[in-house]
């Protein structure tokens, strides 16, 4: 876990708390004197709830418990060392001291966790010798399969596998494993790794969720799709009443899990419980009813105990209560299971102020782990929020309470079912800001479940920063953002938009009041589809919206164009009024790309379908907003709408060559010091050496960019 003393004393002085701190190198503890010691209720693994006194000598056993004591006395609940796993969640609402703190404990060989899961060691494991069980397994299989009875453990509720992705409600996950809290697992599925199966000829659409999209309804039943499998149907699954299918059934960024209705295995057609967001579309040749986003089109198979040939590879039977696992080799005596229960937030926070939360690895609930809502001056510091079946953390501010001063620290959000961080606070009517600071996190791979639209981080409402983080691998977006006023400064961005398309890494569109975005001095590498059809960007302001500050960036290897040559490091879609300024560019297949909306489409779409966002859920021409001077004059159609490029460094990347731009490049050319040989994607270090020599360059990298002294 990062620590940086400056942390600490940023607490302190946010806080205005009384604890002291002890700083000795890059680390810092707490330290209590003897006033502080009886303020502190302390909670153990091996306490006791009801012999317990809140004490060190005879701790609570639990945080529920512990917050029973909250007094202006007792503000201070500190966590020794180990697991506690959370049945329902702990809740600080109503009456509540001015400050609060709740401390885990942290050494070389411990940490405090809070987990909605139950905790089996692998040695429980048996391993399966039944040969009926073993020649249900694809062949060849790489590892031993193992089998565990739940039900020995009073897990009996196994949660409700239902329809997930674009446009699907929110739900609780059904009960996950995770593998010592580290190495990734996933359900049985076919085929193994990216590889997907193709959607032969459709016999249906099925129901269309969404209107707008260039198929819609005639037959008005709500339906799944049909369409003919492309791939042999094994005879082993024919047995089964529960298999799922994970994919994208028609455009890239509309991905979905759907449970399979009916397997004719003569005619080979498969037929879908739900309908999708847009209908099913044939990816097959002699089939394709519209090339858009076809290379991400298809789907894997899942849920299936024949699918287990890969390790960490697994299967509950949810009738008979049987978890089967495929490992590499036999378990190391401190290897365990975490099996997700918890189908609320383990901890959630509200109405509240002066709250710190620190050095607590939060994981293993079903759907969100972490709720703040309408409070002030809150601290989450250097914890860890993993295996969510949601998001990792959640914070909600109010209008009538829009200064919320939330601030993230050295926070860690990963392997995440739909999404790391959200952060919604401030007033868009008054533009009251929230004064939000996401500083120094890590947002890796948060896109476990629903694979579009679950970006690391997502903020909105007024007036976040983010700067200093580190955000890498996501299908599909990284950061997303809605609102005013946010800064997104100095953070790093690596693999994203993987398999997707039309999208981008950081994103935001259909929306022209979200205004006063500035993105500045980050640094892009390898945004790139997988794919070279797909049209994939680093920055994208879609449908529409538009003023944005894109400054001081360095963009490597990022944006792939697509089949029709459009997108690019940075694209807009629709929107005017972007600031493209003193960017590098480097490697990339074009550095900025616009595609313009003519007056009929602007009409139709910001003043009529969506007017309400810009009159009702605020009103552009009020006041406040009077300080965009990009919405001056906005509902008119005889305006310019065009974007500016002005001062850009470009090495190996193109200028703007699609779309409306003002371009004031004199001198673009970049020049490094060598020839560049990067077989892999660029780092800084690359950067700085071959480019470092340029003033431009200097000044972008001279303050950091990044979490500093972290090892990811």
């Amino acid at each position: 876990m990062f620590k940086s003393p400056l942390v600490y004393l940023f607490v302190l002085a946010s806080a205005t708390l009384s604890a002291g701190v002890k700083i000795s190198g890059n680390s810092a503890a707490f330290v209590w004197n003897s006033e502080e010691k009886k303020s502190k209720i302390v909670i153990s693994p091996d306490g006791s709830d009801s012999e317990g006194n809140g004490s060190e000598e005879k701790p609570y056993a639990t945080l529920e418990r512990a917050l029973n004591d909250l007094s202006e006395k007792k503000i201070i609940i500190f966590a020794k060392a180990g697991l506690y796993e959370f049945r329902k969640s702990a809740v600080i609402s109503g009456k509540l001291p001015s400050k609060i703190l709740i401390i885990g404990e942290r050494t070389d060989s411990a940490q405090t966790e809070f987990t909605g899961s139950k905790r089996i060691y692998a040695s429980k494991l048996a391993k399966v010798n039944d040969p009926k069980i073993l020649s249900r397994l694809r062949k060849p299989s790489k590892g031993v399969l193992y089998s565990l009875d739940l039900k020995k453990y009073g897990l009996s509720e196994y949660g409700k596998m239902t329809q997930r992705g674009f446009a699907a409600n929110p739900a609780p996950m059904q009960m996950e494993a995770f593998f010592s809290a580290s190495r990734n697992m996933r359900l049985a599925r076919y085929p193994n790794g990216d590889e997907l199966l193709t959607i032969g000829k459709v016999i249906d659409i099925g129901y269309i969720k969404l209107k707008g999209w260039r198929y819609q309804n005639k037959d008005m039943r709500w339906r799944g799709g049909k369409f003919v499998a492309s791939h042999e149907i094994p005879e082993t699954w024919l047995g089964h009443d529960d298999i799922w299918l994970a994919g994208t059934f028609s455009v890239g960024w509309a991905d979905d899990h759907q449970r399979v209705k009916s397997i004719d295995k003569k005619t080979g057609i498969i037929e879908l419980q739900y309908p999708t967001a847009y209908g099913v579309l044939s990816s097959q040749p002699g089939f394709i009813e519209t090339d858009q986003d076809l290379p991400t089109r298809g789907y894997q198979v899942y849920n299936l105990l024949e699918e287990i040939d890969e390790p960490y590879e697994y299967y509950i039977d949810r009738k008979k209560g049987v978890f089967y696992v495929m490992l590499p080799d036999s378990p190391r005596e401190s290897d365990f299971f975490d099996f997700s229960i918890l189908e609320s937030p383990i901890l959630e926070i509200k109405d509240a102020k002066n709250v710190v939360v620190s050095e607590i690895e939060f994981s293993g609930a079903r759907f969100n782990g972490f709720v703040l809502g309408n409070s002030n001056r809150a601290t989450i510091m250097n914890c860890s929020f993993k295996n969510f079946g949601a998001w990792g953390a959640q914070a909600f501010g109010n209008p009538d309470n829009p200064k919320n001063e939330y601030t993230f620290l050295g926070c860690k959000f990963t392997n995440n079912g739909t999404g790391g961080l959200q952060i919604v606070c401030g007033d868009r009517k008054t533009l009251a800001s929230a004064n939000n600071t996401v500083k120094w996190c890590s947002f890796v791979s948060n896109c476990r479940i629903k694979k579009n639209y679950s970006p690391g981080l997502a903020i909105g409402g007024v007036g976040t920063k983010v700067e200093y983080c580190h955000f890498q691998n996501g299908e599909n977006q990284l950061l997303t953002f809605s609102g005013n006023d946010h800064t997104i400064s100095r953070n790093y961005f690596a693999d994203s938009c993987l398999n997707t398309s039309d999208m981008g890494c950081i994103y935001t569109g259909r929306n022209p009041s979200n205004k006063g975005i500035a993105i500045l001095n980050n640094f892009f590498t390898n945004i790139r589809a997988r794919n070279p059809d797909s049209k994939v960007c680093a920055v994208y302001i879609d449908d529409g919206s538009g003023g944005m500050n894109i400054s001081k960036n360095i963009f490597c290897k990022s944006g792939t164009p697509g089949k029709h040559n459009m997108f690019a490091a940075v694209f807009f879609h629709g929107g005017h009024d972007n600031l493209v300024s003193k960017n590098v560019f480097i490697d990339c297949d074009a550095s900025a790309g616009h595609s313009p909306w003519d007056d009929k489409r602007w009409k139709n779409t910001f003043f009529k379908e969506y007017l309400y966002r810009l009159k009702k859920e605020v009103d552009i021409e009020s006041e406040p907003y009077k300080k965009y001077k990009s919405l001056e004059n906005f509902f008119t159609t005889d305006r310019e709408r065009f974007n500016i490029f002005e001062g850009n460094l470009l090495y190996n990347s193109p200028l703007p060559y699609f779309g409306y731009f003002k371009l004031s490049n004199r001198k673009y050319a970049l020049t490094p010091a060598g020839t560049p040989d990067i077989k892999g994607e660029w780092t800084l270090k690359d950067v700085e050496k071959y480019f470092g020599n340029n003033e431009l360059v200097r000044e972008i990298l001279k303050s950091g960019i990044g979490i500093p002294e972290q090892k990811l």
